[in-house]
């Protein structure tokens, strides 16, 4: 399992742990609430926000079951056989079907994790990707950054601690000037250029753009547990950085009421601490 999906995060060095070795030591196993415990992790923001329902999330696995069922017919029939032979047609042939299901979704995280990385090698290392797609991207990115002024850029860089009870990692952070940042977002300025300087937080998200409506709320709490995580205060940009998977075209959202988002964070991991039964500010 890769580092980069771990859950939890060791409180002192804010490493990742994704796996840890078996109690004979032979090999290693996913980490589990137990270990979380025994060994006072914290856990990464998305796996905070997981406990959320997502009315769009789920509405897309569907639509991918129903496109799997399409491509695999089922060729049996139910008419005459017993509720326990039905449940083992079933069970035959959900297992497919469910697999093909998820090899989009799971195409489509893996070219998620792509563009990620390529916007932190382009930005930080100044690597050009190889894919066109990912170079409009990373192009997009350069673009708006530099029209916003933007200065002291973070990228990648974690932080956490048991106090605060959970770790994140914001894809990009820095300071900008607010009025060309609200030009840029095409909001009414508020001030002139070169008066007044704002923290900002950006977070990337990949999407198919010719099914993107609107931002799901769990992308504003996840900008609002990265603005209350670092302590940043309520003036704080949280930016989405929208990215088209295909095409690479982009948009920029302001996520107004960034506070909202923080408190809304918090609500969800103290539900998080119940339900686990673990809290690790208490430790």
């Amino acid at each position: 399992m890769s580092q980069n999906s771990a859950k939890y995060y060791d409180a002192e060095t804010l490493q990742p742990i994704a796996q840890v070795p078996t109690v004979k030591g032979d090999k290693m196993k996913n980490v589990t609430i137990k270990e979380v415990r025994s060994m006072g992790l914290i856990p990464r923001t998305t796996s905070i926000i997981s406990l959320m329902a997502n009315f769009g999330v789920m509405t897309y696995k569907m639509r991918e079951v129903v496109k799997a069922c399409m491509v695999i017919p089922f060729e049996g029939t139910l008419d005459g056989l017993t509720d326990m032979q039905v449940a083992e047609c079933i069970a035959g042939y959900e297992k497919p079907v469910y697999a093909k299901a998820r090899e989009h979704a799971a195409a489509a995280a893996d070219e998620g994790t792509a563009i990620h990385k390529s916007v932190y090698l382009w930005l930080d290392h100044h690597v050009v990707p190889e894919s066109p797609v990912h170079l409009k991207i990373c192009e997009e990115a350069s673009r708006f950054l530099d029209s916003i002024d933007a200065d002291n850029l973070s990228l990648e860089r974690s932080f956490g601690s048991r106090a605060l009870g959970f770790a994140g990692t914001p894809d990009i952070w820095c300071d900008a000037d607010r009025a060309l940042l609200e030009q840029a977002l095409g909001l009414a300025m508020t001030c002139k250029p070169g008066e007044q300087r704002v923290q900002v937080m950006i977070d990337v998200k990949s999407t198919d753009m010719a099914k993107f409506k609107a931002p799901y709320d769990s992308w504003k709490i996840q900008l609002g547990a990265y603005r209350g995580g670092t302590g940043c205060d309520d003036g704080t940009f949280l930016i989405q950085f929208v990215a088209d998977r295909q095409h690479g075209d982009c948009v920029w959202i302001n996520h107004e009421e960034p506070d909202k988002w923080w408190h809304a964070f918090q609500a969800l991991l103290n539900f998080w601490c119940l339900v686990k039964g673990y809290d690790p500010r208490k430790i």
